[in-house]
């Protein structure tokens, strides 16, 4: 297999991470800092807290790619994969301060590692590479820190994506606060839009005093 350039990865998954994302920063704050888990977080050892987050990111994932063409996901031996238009595989870990994923080496794991298509019989499907996306945590292990994509070899990463700070699309958030009724006037939705723009010019203006 040719080494994947990160250029290349980029241009792949491009479409796909703002879905990637979220589907995490999701799936690792409902455990950190919802209410499901509120009561036991103190009694969990990392390795469970690492457990849940990963069946809820799983979750996540297996929700925003749903029905969407040439995305599927899958699950081998242990190893949750999604495959990006039968061009990237992608697995979901935690990662530790060199971006590495800790945890039990199956033969499994160490193929995927490896680049190994063959020992993880993805020969059907031959991806450009096997790319683990993963999650850092904050120093006091209490808040997701940072989201990043890895092309591994071995024990070494290749090159390292940090998409915690790329775009995401807004997701629509409900109303606080009832839309205007027809009987309302467009006089009174034109002055509120006026006052509102007159206090932004106003802000830039003295800001750039």
């Amino acid at each position: 297999m040719e080494p994947l350039l990160k250029d290349d990865a980029i241009r792949m998954l491009q479409p796909y991470i703002d879905l990637i994302k979220t589907a995490v920063f999701k799936g690792v704050q409902d455990y950190y800092i919802g209410e499901e888990y509120a009561q036991t977080r103190h009694k969990h050892s990392q390795r469970t807290a690492a457990s849940i987050c990963h069946d809820n990111i799983k979750d996540e994932i297996k929700l925003k790619f749903e029905g969407l063409p040439k995305v599927r996901t899958d699950e081998r031996k242990g190893l949750f994969m999604l495959s990006i238009e039968g061009l990237l595989t992608l697995r979901f870990k935690k990662f530790n301060d060199k971006l590495l994923s800790n945890g039990i080496t199956t033969m499994q794991a160490l193929a995927y590692d490896l680049q190994d298509t063959v020992q993880l019989e993805l020969e059907g499907l031959p991806p450009y590479g096997l790319l683990h996306v993963g999650y850092t945590l904050n120093n006091l292990q209490s808040n997701i820190d940072g989201i990043y994509i890895t092309y591994r070899y071995g024990k070494i990463n290749i090159w390292e994506w940090d998409i915690t700070h790329e775009e995401v699309t807004p997701i629509a958030e409900p109303a606080l606060f009832p839309l205007p009724t027809p009987s309302e006037t467009t006089t009174r939705k034109t002055r509120v839009r006026v006052k509102d723009k007159s206090i932004s010019a106003g802000d830039k203006n003295a800001i750039n005093k």
